[in-house]
């Protein structure tokens, strides 16, 4: 008799022979959160590839409080694949994992969720102002000086530092400031990890100023929630990335300076997402906002600079100021060739000094969707 066996987890099922014997489920899959109220979270999954040989009995959903780790569990049916959660405390962060039940126990738990903030969502850059991003209101923030990691995973909340050096794979900033003057890149992540860097509620500051420094160099990470602040450029993007519900504005634009709040070179053919953000091209009034009357060079520039910049997708942004809003400079086209991607569902201000945009149509999927905030009629260039 052959008997073929499958492993789950820590344990083994018996799949054919003479005898089936049962064991836990496997996990669920494709975890989800979209934060709906202040205090609700809708959560989704995919059902357990297989049930183990016993038919599942139920789900336990069990949400954590990233700033303190406490824990709140939802329970479900064994046929559903979403459950709304309840009792979050509006403002914080939260994750989201999924175990399945049967009668012989439990499944080891799901992935991770995305990390939410427990809050009405935002459904477009329009609605981002500073007081939405950043360090939150009443966090005690620890100075730490200047910080290099030292190894993968690493958490860090209310941490304030002069300079930010990430050379490891996961870390995680939460609530954390650098407030830097004298370091040609406040945040460096020189390597593309896997998974990437986080950064969730940050400060990135040049505070009374430099003529030569800039907010992130990055080969790579995820920003949620950020305010970049009174640098030459806001982010130097150097790999793939996802940046969600930021805000940038406040540029130093010294005589000669191509001062950017974003600037694309290379995401090593992959793929990067720029969603719900607030771009603010213009020069810095001294403190912390913006002078509308002194355009910088541009929210978003793009080009296949230093490798190729394949599958941008910029959605749902609000986009102002500049010489150019967003603008493509392709030097290397031979090189690199021509970057690709969409442009969706966003909105431009008309404080620009020659266009909202300058070259971008060329290479990029650009329809109607594309708007101005006044009229909402569509945006072309």
């Amino acid at each position: 008799m052959t008997i073929i066996k499958r492993r789950y987890g820590n344990t083994w099922r018996v799949i054919s022979g003479a005898v089936v014997t049962a064991t836990i489920p496997m996990p669920p899959t494709s975890v989800k959160a979209q934060s709906t109220t202040d205090e609700t979270a809708d959560i989704t999954w995919v059902a357990p590839d297989d049930d183990g040989g016993s038919a599942l009995t139920g789900y336990t959903i069990t949400a954590t409080r990233v700033s303190t780790g406490d824990t709140n569990n939802t329970s479900a049916a064994a046929g559903a694949t979403g459950v709304s959660v309840t009792s979050l405390i509006p403002g914080e962060l939260y994750n989201f994992v999924v175990v399945a039940s049967n009668a012989q126990g439990s499944s080891e738990p799901s992935n991770t969720s995305q990390t939410l903030i427990a809050g009405t969502p935002i459904t477009h850059g329009e609605q981002i102002s500073a007081a939405d991003t950043g360090v939150r209101t009443g966090v005690v923030l620890t100075d730490m000086g200047n910080y290099t990691t030292t190894q993968a995973n690493e958490v860090h909340v209310g941490q304030r530092f002069t300079y930010l050096n990430i050379k490891h794979a996961g870390c995680v900033f939460i609530d954390c400031e650098i407030l830097y003057t004298d370091i040609l890149y406040a945040v460096r992540i020189s390597g593309t990890y896997d998974p990437l860097p986080r950064l969730e509620f940050c400060t990135i500051d040049a505070g009374s100023g430099s003529s030569s420094v800039s907010g992130v160099a990055t080969g790579g990470v995820q920003m949620y929630r950020c305010k970049i602040l009174r640098g030459i450029n806001s982010v130097f993007l150097n790999g793939p990335s996802t940046v969600e519900e930021c805000y940038f504005t406040g540029l130093y634009h010294p005589e000669g300076a191509h001062s950017d709040c974003f600037q694309v070179t290379n995401n090593g053919g992959t793929y990067t997402k720029i969603t719900r953000c607030k771009f603010l091209a213009f020069d810095t009034d001294g403190a912390d906002g913006y002078d509308i009357s002194a355009q910088a060079n541009s929210s978003i520039q793009v080009g296949s600079l230093s490798g190729p910049v394949l599958n941008l997708d910029v959605t749902d942004c609000y986009f102002d100021g500049g010489n150019y809003t967003c603008s493509h400079n392709n030097t290397k086209n031979g090189t690199y060739g021509d970057p690709t991607g969409i442009w969706r569902g966003n909105k431009f201000g008309r404080n620009y000094r020659y266009g909202p945009l300058n070259r971008i149509a060329e290479y990029f999927d650009l329809d109607n969707s594309n708007v101005y905030a006044d009229t909402g009629l569509p945006v072309t260039g």
